[in-house]
């Protein structure tokens, strides 16, 4: 374990990692209260930091990274203070850093599903050398929870993002992980709508309907928009929307709406992105991705078929300068 001592340290010498599991939202009201906290009482747990080192940061001598307490260290910052308190570890790789940032987030407030797959990813970018098991005991949890965290690796990141956001549950992002990548913003309504019964036994038809396709050497189904995604318009937004009412004259004249409840229900939809136009918008951001999808597909066949061509062109270059040194010999 590296050695630790407590110290003040000056907030303009310390940076943020590369690494950071968890974004800060300056917006949140977890973070306005840590803030209010932090002004009335000061810093009352140390975050933690380690020096900088060369072959990481490169020659940024008498700095510091931070480890944990982003949150606390921003609001510091976002308050003017000077100096924060910090324990400050010696010795501390990369590898050794992420999973101590791991293991603080984890302790505290749980780190979130997909944050912390990517935590996992990397450490393995770091060192792939270590096993489940060494994982989990380097971690303090289960070689079970580490198996389940690495499985949701292979979501698409705004899926992931939506498991992060509780939009869609762990259990039906496990299954759909094993949705091939380019197919699984097809099912992520269903994800977020579904009750884990029923979506784990849909998600299975799907897997198979994908590998009877792929034996048979056909397409399978394509994909299709699978609707809009819930998601809430920030705070700020919000607030903004109940000061100027920028956009629901427009959409209510639009839509043509009279009786209140409707309006209502038009605004609720308008707050978490289902209203028409952000509908529109989320089906023409799902047609450019499907179309780039299909772009990358050809492109990657295209190289393949060059590379296949160019090993075949290389082996019989080499067959042919084979035969004529065999025939010299003789």
């Amino acid at each position: 374990m590296s050695n630790a001592t407590l110290e003040r340290v000056p907030v303009n010498q310390i940076d943020e990692s590369k690494v950071a599991l968890r974004q800060v939202d300056r917006e949140h009201p977890d973070y306005l209260q840590l803030r209010d906290s932090i002004e009335a009482e000061g810093v009352t747990n140390p975050i933690v930091v380690r020096p900088t080192n060369p072959e990481y940061e490169g020659e940024l001598a008498g700095r510091y990274v931070i480890i944990d307490g982003l949150h606390r260290f921003n609001a510091s910052k976002d308050l003017g203070l000077e100096d924060i308190p910090a324990n400050v570890l010696d010795d501390v790789d990369a590898k050794r850093h992420i999973s101590l940032q791991i293991q603080g987030n984890f302790q505290r407030i749980k780190t979130k599903p997909f944050q912390y797959a990517q935590g996992i990813t990397a450490i393995l970018a770091v060192d792939d050398s270590p096993t489940i098991s060494e994982l989990a005991k380097e971690l303090h949890v289960p070689e079970k929870f580490i198996n389940e965290r690495l499985g949701l690796t292979k979501l698409d990141p705004e899926l992931g993002r939506l498991v992060d956001e509780n939009a869609i549950s762990v259990a039906n992002a496990k299954f759909l992980a094993k949705v091939p990548l380019d197919k699984q913003m097809d099912y992520a309504t269903n994800a977020q709508t579904m009750k884990h019964s029923e979506f784990a036994p849909m998600i299975k038809e799907v897997i198979k309907a994908e590998n009877d396709a792929r034996r048979k050497g056909r397409e399978s189904t394509p994909p299709v928009f699978g609707g809009a995604t819930a998601k809430l318009r920030p705070i700020s937004e919000l607030k903004e929307e109940i000061e100027v009412r920028a956009a629901a004259p427009d959409m209510i004249n639009a839509a043509g709406i009279t009786d209140p409840v409707d309006a209502f229900e038009a605004g609720i939809k308008w707050a978490i992105h289902l209203d028409p136009q952000s509908e529109q918008e989320q089906l023409a951001s799902w047609t450019q991705k499907q179309d780039e999808r299909e772009a990358n597909k050809k492109r990657i066949a295209a190289e393949r078929a060059a590379k296949k061509q160019k090993d075949a062109e290389e082996a019989t270059k080499a067959a042919a300068e084979a035969a004529e040194a065999a025939a010299a010999v003789t």
